[in-house]
């Protein structure tokens, strides 16, 4: 709480936190109302810097710091691996970002403490892309999964597999809908081949 020096009358005050403010205020004897004083006293907040900075692992930073931690918008590159722009948080990953390395990988979207989470989309080793939701690093949630050779799956993942209910377009157009587990059919479902016939159960 903040500590104010004015209180030093014969009326009853007490102080109030109200949205990150600290405020004094008084209780009249007679209302029994609440009077704002004159003081309204901020949280400190450190100034804000640009800065450019080099590791002794060889990665650079250049942004925004608060003291002597990152904080704001910056890019973050490690040496011959990867590339990240985007939000910093307490010297953290946190916020809207896009991270790129030498592989052609690439992730667009949500960050809390550095690990994916959120809305985002992801560019995989193998080609395929993700849009969907992320969970302290994993594809966990709703999302769409695209593979390089057209075949598509939209619907639930369970700790970055396809988990739960979805559907499953194949590329020469057969089609599965239904409950799935560990990335295979599991539970009921319906299967459905090009020549019409179809399984349901």
């Amino acid at each position: 709480m903040f500590d104010c020096t004015c209180c030093q009358t014969d009326r009853d005050e007490v102080h109030l936190t109200t949205a990150g403010l600290e405020k004094h205020v008084v209780l009249t004897p007679v209302t029994n109302e609440f009077q704002p004083a004159l003081i309204q006293i901020a949280p400190d907040t450190a100034a804000t810097t640009e800065t450019s900075l080099t590791f002794e692992d060889g990665s650079s930073y250049s942004g925004q710091m608060q003291g002597t931690r990152r904080h704001g918008r910056g890019t973050h590159r490690w040496l011959y691996v990867s590339t990240y722009i985007g939000e910093f948080r307490d010297d953290e990953i946190s916020g809207f970002g896009t991270l790129t390395n030498s592989s052609s990988l690439s992730f667009e979207g949500q960050w809390e403490h550095n690990q994916k989470h959120g809305h985002g989309k992801e560019t995989l080793e193998d080609g395929s892309q993700y849009d969907g939701q992320y969970e302290q690093g994993f594809r966990n949630g709703s999302g769409s999964l695209k593979y390089p050779d057209g075949t598509t799956y939209t619907g639930d993942f369970v700790a970055g597999q396809l988990e739960g209910f979805g559907t499953r377009k194949y590329a020469d157009g057969k089609k599965y809908e239904g409950q799935w587990r560990q990335n295979t059919f599991h539970g009921k479902g319906i299967f459905k081949w090009t020549d019409g016939r179809t399984y349901d159960g």
